[in-house]
C-alpha cells in the first residue's frame, strides 16, 4: 500500500488505490458514474460485475468458473478472504 498503514486517517484511502490496482490487474474497470463500480469486459461482453464498499465485495459474473477464477485470485493476494454465495433476488 501506498504509505499508509492500519489505524491512520490515510488507511481507507491507500486501501482504495490498492484494491483499485488489484482489480484493474484482473480486467475489472472502474465506471465513470460510480467508481465504486467495476465491471470486467471481454470480447465486447461484460462477464463480471463488482460492487465495493471499504473492504466488502459483492459481485456476479456470467459462469461460475469466471466467479472461482475471481475469488482464486483474491485469496492467492489476500491473507483472508470470506465468501458467500447468494441466490439471484429479482424484485
Amino acid at each position: 500500500m501506498k504509505k499508509a498503514g492500519f489505524s491512520t486517517n490515510d488507511a481507507p484511502w491507500a486501501w482504495r488505490l490498492h484494491l483499485h490496482d488489484t482489480l484493474v490487474e484482473i480486467h475489472f474497470g472502474a465506471t465513470q458514474a460510480d467508481p465504486q463500480l467495476y465491471l470486467m469486459w471481454l470480447s465486447g461482453r461484460m462477464t463480471a460485475a463488482l460492487g465495493t464498499h471499504v473492504d466488502d465485495l459483492k459481485g456476479t459474473s456470467d459462469t461460475v468458473q469466471r466467479y472461482q477464477d475471481i475469488v482464486k485470485y483474491m485469496r492467492d493476494k489476500y491473507d483472508q478472504v470470506h465468501t458467500e454465495m447468494a441466490p439471484f433476488e429479482c424484485v
